[in-house]
């Protein structure tokens, strides 16, 4: 494997500088994460953490000068405990990291846990999908954690159907009344409209 440069982020600059990086590494990530993107680190850390007074301690790794991997996280101590967790809106949103899939997928997501639990007492990782790579690593090595809870999740990936309306007709019967009677109750209070903003605009 070629020698890693490993990279501290630990300001809105060092998120900045990896933007364009960031952004390329996801695009050779197939089927990656809302949660996973730059963009939502950057609202991440403006809008939650900094208010919040957390500390930037992401960690990202290059390999022969190309962007492999980046996990951004935050600490915060608690009760004389440094605790880590993955930089988001700190509510329900998955905290895996976005790793470039490979032969070496295995070792660069390894060299992030160890980088990124160096310094840490508790490392806090709400919402980790079962069988995902870094919930394989972490019982592989036999490392130890906590699980609270464990809850099924149902998603959809755009990707298997081609439009809105073959969702619907491939979706169990109960489904699409339901989202409709859930329409219509938000009608009662009002006309609810919904368009895309662009960087430029703010919502009013």
């Amino acid at each position: 494997m070629v020698a890693l440069e490993h990279l501290s982020i630990r300001s809105a600059s060092d998120l900045t500088v990896l933007a364009d990086e960031w952004k390329a590494l996801a695009r050779r990530c197939p089927g990656y994460l809302l949660s996973q993107t730059h963009r939502w680190a950057e609202v991440a850390w403006e809008m939650i953490a900094q208010p919040r007074r957390r500390k930037l301690a992401g960690v990202a790794l290059r390999s022969a000068g190309q962007l492999v991997a980046v996990w951004p996280l935050i600490t915060y101590r608690e009760l004389g405990a440094r605790i880590v967790r993955p930089l988001g809106s700190e509510a329900t949103e998955y905290c895996v990291p976005l790793v470039e899939p490979g032969a070496d997928c295995d070792a660069w997501l390894s060299a992030l846990w160890q980088a990124a639990v160096r310094h840490a007492d508790i490392v806090m990782l709400p919402f980790l999908p079962t069988g995902s790579p870094l919930d394989v690593l972490l019982q592989r090595e036999h490392l130890q954690r906590i699980a609270t809870a464990t809850s099924r999740a149902i998603w959809v990936a755009h990707g298997d159907y081609p439009d809105w309306k073959s969702y619907c007709r491939r979706s169990a019967r109960s489904t699409v009344p339901s989202c409709g009677a859930k329409r219509r109750r938000l009608a009662d209070h009002g006309t609810v409209g919904f368009s895309e903003l662009g960087n430029s605009r703010r919502q009013s």
